[in-house]
């Protein structure tokens, strides 16, 4: 078996490990501060485990399908706000 790689290019979207250069991280530190604020999502005591972010990814953690559409929407007004897309 001969391993043959496949090369594309990516033209579009934050570069795969997101890097310091994408900006990424500066788009979404206020929603990633705004979450909590809303004290929508699942805590540990005191602790906000509601979002997760590593890189270009960002997992929302919720106890209630209910809790889980309010994250939703404050991420919508985010990306609204500062023209940013999120992919599903």
């Amino acid at each position: 078996m001969v391993f043959i790689p496949i090369i594309f290019a990516a033209t579009n979207g934050v570069k795969p490990g997101g890097g310091v250069k994408s900006g990424f991280c500066v788009y979404t530190d206020d929603l990633l501060i705004s979450l909590p604020e809303a004290k929508v999502g699942c805590f540990i005591g005191f602790q906000y485990v509601g979002a997760f972010a590593y890189a270009d990814d960002i997992e929302l953690v919720a106890p209630t399908a209910s809790a889980l559409r309010k994250m939703l929407m404050i991420c919508d007004e985010y990306a609204d706000n500062f023209c940013i897309l999120f992919n599903a």
